[in-house]
Parts: structure tokens; sequence; C-alpha cells
């Protein structure tokens, strides 16, 4: 995002002390939170009245020009913000002597150094900030399962400094997953560190602190994102389509399962949802708990969907989501000439066809004015690699007019394959609804592969891929 002039700040002689060291996050010498000890937030830091009004206590920011953004929302509503410091993610900049012999010889790190920390001068005296983090998923372009030796002293070499010049708050990072490797590395290299930052998606995210425990880090540790499981841990169609999880009714039990396992923990400080806020990873639907995809919405600040459905009912005041604004998705059926199949598994079919596809869609006071309506999109499938960097842009695809007939009223689209070339797409079905008292909307989101032209099939034997989605589909 490209900011105009920064927003005048709260800045004070003095910020808040806080520490994590028994295992617990104290602000001022007292237990932080709802839950005492541990914040619960998001990744994000926009939409800051809408996140207070769930009951979330933090932002968490990437870089450094979010930082006086995520600042103001959270003056404006009484909240807190772990604070990304961005770092390089060449690879470059971690190998060689010159950057990894004496830490302190780069005069390029030197200059590094000199802008975090001209940053850090300028906020640490505000209020609203628990901890600092350096850096994001830095080990990922050198070697996903471990990073190198380099980056990690890199990142200590950074905490050090960042704690003289801010004493008064603990230091962490984030990485991506707890691969052994890089946690092993983590605790030896990264002393200075206090808190272990996850960023934990999908299946993943179970048995963590004990996990990481094991391999040699007994520090605090937090969710520092957690989400749905991502295209790079999901299946393909046989024509090669991402099997995204279907709804976000569904997706809304990984966020759930961290923020659980985060409260079990006693060395757990801190949980993130990812993401506050909406963003195109692979498709228009993957990530954002807030639909801001202006191609299929125009309302202002985005859609609140039911991906945080799970965490709305653990931490916010039943006003909050009041069940005439409850929208869920159970599933999809997608109905051929002789069977009806789980939308999960995407579809296939020739040129010319109509395809009819159902949502099921759950919503308790269907009575106008509270009525729920469906509205039905099409994009051509995805090019980007699976495993491709989240950290880097994508361009997101353009809705193709004309490529799904419906009724609002109606929970079914009607897929014209005849308006499309023979190739990959993906349909996105939203029911929504809005509360007539202040026209607050709300929705649940499905995304569902396919393909027209020739014909894709294989045998579900143990193992292939169809074999993997159709566990995945029970599983969701």
């Amino acid at each position: 995002l490209a900011w105009s002039a920064e927003p005048a700040l709260d800045v004070r002689a003095k910020g808040p002390a806080v520490s994590v060291a028994t295992g617990e996050l104290r602000v001022n010498g007292q237990p932080f939170g709802k839950l005492p000890g541990k914040v619960v937030g998001v990744g994000g830091f926009l939409h800051g009245s809408l996140a207070k009004a769930m009951n979330f206590e933090a932002f968490r920011t990437w870089g450094l020009d979010q930082l006086p953004w995520a600042l103001k929302q959270a003056e404006r509503t009484n909240m807190m913000v772990v604070a990304g410091l961005d770092m390089s993610r060449d690879p470059t900049k971690y190998q060689g002597p010159e950057n990894c012999a004496d830490m302190c010889a780069s005069q390029w790190w030197a200059n590094e150094l000199h802008r975090i920390l001209g940053k850090v001068g300028q906020y640490a005296s505000h209020p609203r900030i628990l901890w600092w983090l350096v850096g994001n998923e830095l080990e990922t372009p050198i070697n996903n399962q471990g990073g190198n030796d380099c980056v990690f002293k890199r990142i200590n070499w950074v905490a050090q400094k960042l704690k003289a010049a801010d004493p008064e708050r603990p230091v962490g990072t984030a990485i991506a997953g707890i691969a052994q490797p890089k946690v092993e590395r983590m605790a030896k290299f990264c002393p200075d560190l206090d808190i272990l930052g996850t960023n934990i998606y999908g299946n993943d995210i179970w048995d963590v602190g004990a996990q990481l425990r094991r391999y040699g880090w007994h520090k605090p540790w937090a969710f520092t994102e957690c989400g749905t499981l991502g295209a790079w841990q999901v299946p393909k169609t046989s024509w090669g389509g991402l099997m995204e999880p279907l709804t976000s009714t569904s997706k809304g039990q990984y966020l759930d399962r961290g923020l659980q396992m985060c409260k079990a923990d006693d060395q757990c400080v801190g949980f993130f949802a990812f993401l506050w806020g909406w963003k195109w990873e692979k498709t228009g639907t993957w990530f954002g708990m807030l639909d801001n995809w202006k191609a299929v919405s125009t309302v202002p600040g985005g859609i609140l969907n039911d991906m945080g459905q799970p965490l709305f009912d653990e931490i916010s005041p039943q006003s909050a989501w009041p069940m005439q604004l409850r929208v869920h998705l159970e599933g999809a059926d997608v109905h051929g000439p002789n069977s009806t199949t789980c939308g999960q598994l995407g579809f296939s079919a020739e040129k010319g066809a109509v395809v009819p596809v159902d949502l099921r869609v759950v919503a308790p006071y269907m009575q106008e004015p509270n009525k729920v309506w469906m509205e039905w999109y099409v994009t051509p499938e995805t090019s980007v690699n699976a495993k491709s960097d989240g950290n880097v842009p994508e361009e997101q695809l353009n809705i193709i007019p004309n490529a799904v007939h419906y009724c609002k009223n109606g929970f079914r689209g009607l897929v014209q394959t005849s308006h499309l070339k023979e190739g990959s797409y993906r349909l996105y079905g939203f029911a929504r609804r809005n509360r007539f008292r202040d026209q607050t909307m709300r929705e649940a989101a499905a995304s569902i592969a396919f393909q027209v032209g020739r014909q894709h099939c294989e045998t579900a034997k143990n193992g292939s891929t169809c074999d993997t989605a159709v566990k995945l589909a029970r599983t969701a």
C-alpha cells in the first residue's frame, strides 16, 4: 500500500514496561488481556473499529510503513500493536563473509540498522506497542526447512541492538512453520530473542508448543499468523486446479484450533488470526476475514465473513454478532447428468454444458428483512505456483461476465460453459445478508475449481490425488 502523509500520533515520554520472562505477557506488571497473560489479535492494521467490536486486543504488522497507521488505529480503539520491522528477504544478504563473518563489518547492514533503529527511536515511547518483531519468514528464500546460520545470527544481531534502544519491550521474530532445523538454529543462534513467532497454517497447527520445546526452544512463543490450509498444503485436481478449502465456514476450524492451543500452553503469549483484511493470494477468498474484493463488493470497508466465527463466539460479546446476522455454508453440490458430487473436488465439463451448483446455506431467522441472497462469479484459475512466496504480491484475476446465471433469492448457480474458452477456472459463491436496522453486512463464501474441455478422470486409488482430495473434503 502507498501512503501519503503519516498520521499524527500520541507519543509520550515513556512507553509501557512489557515482559514475557515468565511465559506470561505482562504490561506494567499486570497480566495482559482477557485471557490473562495472552494477547488475542489479528494480522492486519486497518478496520480498527470492527476489530474492537469483535473484542480483538491487538494488531500485528509486517513493515515499518504500516506502523504509524496501525498505531493510529490502536489509539482510536484502545488496542495494542505487535510491530513488525521489515528486513531484507534477499538471500544474498545472508551469505558470504562480508555479511556473515563479522556482523558489524557490512556497511549495507550498518545502513539497515540505522534505518530500523531510527524508526524504533521515533516510536519507542508510544504506549500502544507490545513488542517488536524482527523480520518475517526471512529464512524461507534461503531454505524453507532451515534457513542458514547467518540469517539467524543476523536476526539476533538486530535484536541485540533493538533491546539496547528500547529495553522496556520484548523482541521476537516470525518464522514460517516450525520445521526442526530452523527451530534448532533459532535456539542456538538467537539467545537475545524473547519470543519466537510462528506463522502456521492448516494441519500444521498441532502440538506447537511441545514441538518447539522438543526442538530446543524453551522461551515464550506466539502464533504470529494462524490460518486455514494454504495453497502449498492442498491437493490439486487432475487438471491442476488448487483445492482451496471449500467454504469460509470450514476454514474457521483452523483458527479455532490455534486459539485453543495457545490457551492451553503455558508458554504461548499471543494468537493472531490471518488475515484481518483482504488480499488476492491464488484466489479472491483464500485468507481474508474481510471481503474487500472490489470486483465483487462495493461495501465501504468490506464485508465481514464467517471464517472468524469460532473466534467471535469465543471472545466477542453476543451483540457484536447477533443471530439475525449469521450465515454459514455446510457445503456445495455440483450436479452432473448422472450424479451429484462434493464441490471440494471441483468439476470438469464439456464446453456448452450448463452445470447446476447448489450451496447449502445455514442462516437462522430467514424472514425479511434479514433474508439471505446469493451472488456468483467466475475467474480464470491462477497460474501462480502453489508454493510461491506469499510475501510477494500477486496480480488479481478479472471476473468473467455472464459466466453464471442465478436468481439472488435462490441458492443455485448455473455455470454457462458456452461463455468460456476451454481451460481452468474458479467459481465463487457468496451467501450474504444484512441487518435492516443498520445495513451491517455479513457473508459466507465458497470457492470451487473447475475445468472446461476434455474430461480428465482418474481412479481414486489409495494415495492418488483424488484420494487425498476426498480425505481433505471429509475432514473439512
